[in-house]
Order: structure tokens, then C-alpha cells, then sequence
């Protein structure tokens, strides 16, 4: 049952409004300790909003005494993806059968760890992904030396954040990981193959799933294919996927772009 009181204590508030109402007070001046843990009045409250959508959020959020903490934008984005589900419990019924009594515990455990009551993620017995193209071992100097930050904001047209990526790229030597959540510039595409195959240079790419379409779109527009990408390795990934108790999920994204030249120089931002 979603709408419960959280912790049954009736009339109290939920710890992101406890904690608003504290800051809101200008007389209160003793410092909050940080509470890192689990939220079950978010997980009521989501969990609601995938099976009853927005109204049935509310209300859970409201008998909660909580924030109404998700934004348009991430309700949008559970509705679009909250139509999958597991698979039917009665469809997996005849496989459960053949396993032998232990096993069958084992598989029903599973089961039920795979729901939004879980505070742990599941552990996987599938190895990562090889790093077949090779990848330097950290040069000294950069255990030693001094780590310097530069800042580059996008009003600044004497150092675009784009130029000073493709210059990082021309530069590149030993390798070059990059993880993207949008990847559609034919020209930083075209310098990664040359640092790829003219070059030489190990090239490890890292694609938002959802958005790996436009990848491929692109890479249509200039009639690549694989043979063009001898030297560089392109995976997709999503984020973390949530799964309610009801059965529903959703997964969510990589919302970042992060470059990594040589094991030396890292950029991150917008460009």
C-alpha cells in the first residue's frame, strides 16, 4: 500500500520538509547533521506516481507531509518510460518449476529483491567490458605534480569550450574516453577519427542509450560503417533503473559529457 504514514507517526513531516522548515527558521542557528539514507516517503511517493500518475503522487506526497520533491521534467520522463514491467510471474512459472528446491528459493529471492524496497543494487556476474585496445599506465609526473583547474565559460569566444576539445583531441597521444550523453558534431567526430586511425590513439566511447540513435543518425549522414572504426571502441549504457513493487520501472540516463586525454588532462561541461 503506497500511502502510509511515514515511520506511523501521524502529523509528522517528511525529512526533506522537517529539514526546509528548520533552515526557514531565522532564529535557528544549530547546525543539521547530514542524514545520508534512504527516503521511504520518496519511494511511497514515486512508486504512487507510477502506478496512479501525478494525482496519486500528490496524494501521497500530501498524507506523507512531504515536499512535492520531483520536477516536470522528471515526471515527464517516468511517464514515458513507467510502460515496461517485469516479465508476467506466471510466464516464468514452468522455468521456476525445473529448478530444484534450493534453487528455487534462490530465484524466488531474486525476485523479490528486484523491487524499489531494495536499498542495495543487485551484484552482477557479468564481467565489464575488456579494455581491448589497450590503456597507458599513469605517468609519474601526474602522481607528483600539481593539479590545476581552469574554468571556460561559453561567452568567452577567444577560448570556446569546443575548440580547446578538438585542440585536446589533436594532441592526444595514448588515449582518448569519452562519455557523452548527446553525440551529433561531425566535426569533433572527424577529429577522433583521426587521433583513431591516423594517429593511432586507443579511442573509448561511452553513449547514453537513449540517445545513441542520433549517434547512429549521424554516422548514416557520412556513410560511416564499422571498417571506419578500426581503432576506437563504442559501448551505450543507461543509468540506474528503479523498480517499483507494483512491477513497473523505469531506467534513467547519463545526462554528462566528460573527455579524458593521455590520463592527464580531463575536460567536463557543455560544448
Amino acid at each position: 500500500q503506497f500511502h502510509r504514514s511515514y515511520g506511523g507517526q501521524q502529523g509528522v513531516s517528511g525529512p526533506l520538509k522537517s529539514r526546509l522548515e528548520q533552515l526557514k527558521k531565522p532564529w535557528w542557528r544549530e547546525p543539521t547533521p547530514l542524514v545520508l539514507q534512504h527516503s521511504e516517503t520518496a519511494r511511497l511517493a514515486i512508486d504512487a506516481f507510477l502506478e496512479q500518475g501525478e494525482r496519486g503522487y500528490l496524494s501521497a506526497i500530501t498524507e506523507e507531509r512531504e515536499l512535492p520533491f520531483l520536477s516536470t521534467l522528471d515526471m515527464e520522463y517516468m511517464s514515458c518510460q513507467k510502460n515496461q514491467s517485469f516479465p508476467d510471474p506466471n510466464a516464468m512459472k514452468d522455468k521456476e518449476a525445473d529448478l530444484g528446491d534450493a534453487d528455487a528459493g534462490d530465484g524466488s529471492s531474486l525476485n523479490s529483491e528486484l523491487t524499489s524496497g531494495t536499498y542495495f543494487p543487485l551484484m552482477s556476474d557479468v564481467h565489464p567490458p575488456e579494455l581491448e585496445l589497450g590503456w597507458p599506465g599513469t605517468p609519474l609526473f601526474t602522481v607528483s605534480g600539481q593539479t590545476q583547474a581552469t574554468v571556460i565559460f561559453q561567452r568567452n569566444k577567444a577560448n570556446s569550450i569546443k575548440d580547446l576539445l578538438r585542440s585536446l583531441i589533436s594532441r592526444a597521444r595514448t588515449v582518448i574516453a569519452i562519455v557523452m550523453d548527446l553525440f551529433t558534431d561531425m566535426e569533433i567526430l572527424c577529429d577522433l577519427l583521426e587521433a583513431s586511425s591516423r594517429r593511432h590513439v586507443p579511442v573509448y566511447l561511452i553513449l547514453d542509450e537513449k540517445y545513441l540513435k542520433h549517434f547512429v543518425e549521424m554516422c548514416n549522414k557520412m556513410t560511416l560503417t564499422q571498417d571506419n572504426f578500426p581503432n576506437m571502441r563504442i559501448r551505450c549504457v543507461s543509468g540506474d533503473t528503479y523498480y517499483s513493487k507494483a512491477g513497473k520501472k523505469f531506467t534513467g540516463q547519463i545526462l554528462e559529457k566528460f573527455v579524458l586525454i593521455d590520463c592527464d588532462q580531463v575536460l567536463a561541461g557543455t560544448y
